[in-house]
């Protein structure tokens, strides 16, 4: 996953630059990619199932959120 976010965060930067495109770069101090996030790779259709089921219930269940205002 590490390498992937690697290689995307370069295509990014390589796509700024090509561009010329007045954008900040993407780096350990201004990360492209949410930090302290779980990344989880989608191997069969019952995962695929149930993470589309959480996304669609989400908003739903955000009054009980904590963190939630």
């Amino acid at each position: 996953m590490a390498g992937f976010k690697s290689a995307v965060n370069t295509k990014i930067d390589d796509y700024i630059d090509h561009q010329q495109l007045i954008l900040p770069k993407y780096n350990r101090k201004n990360p492209f990619f949410q930090s302290n996030y779980h990344d989880h790779i989608i191997r069969n259709d019952t995962s695929f199932q149930n993470i589309y089921q959480y996304i669609i219930d989400n908003p739903s269940n955000w009054s009980d959120d904590s963190f939630h205002q």
